[in-house]
């Protein structure tokens, strides 16, 4: 159960980071974005814990990356061993790796959107 949980929360919070990237980068203010997005079908437990510290730039830990990070590298090992394909959390995976190859590791999982910002030239936070 607790892989299933660190999957699901993993590849929200990369889907959360690809949106506020996205959004602000087409000029939306990431604040609203999280305000709108947490009143309609994609609410979720990181928009509603993590959403405001993410726009704000809050990155302390709660629980880090370098943490989420080990547990992925598990959940890879077991989809192998159990034959389960897993081609979304392998792609959230490596950018954790990234996160972690740029001494990223100490942050909240959430810093996962400086991840996302890097690679799109922007920042998508106020903070």
């Amino acid at each position: 159960m607790k892989a299933c949980n660190q999957i699901l929360v993993a590849v929200t919070i990369a889907g959360v980071s690809e949106a506020l990237t996205m959004g602000t980068k087409a000029g939306v203010d990431p604040i609203k974005i999280v305000q709108v997005l947490s009143g309609g079908l994609a609410r979720c437990g990181v928009l509603e814990n993590r959403g405001e510290r993410m726009v704000n730039g809050d990155f302390d830990p709660g629980f880090r990356i370098r943490l989420h990070y080990k547990d992925l590298n598990i959940i890879q090992k077991t989809s192998n061993d159990f034959d389960v394909p897993l081609p979304v959390t392998s792609e959230v995976f490596e950018l954790f790796k990234t996160a972690m190859v740029k001494g990223r590791g100490e942050l909240d999982h959430s810093g996962l959107l400086t991840i996302i910002e890097d690679m799109s030239n922007i920042q998508a936070r106020t903070g």
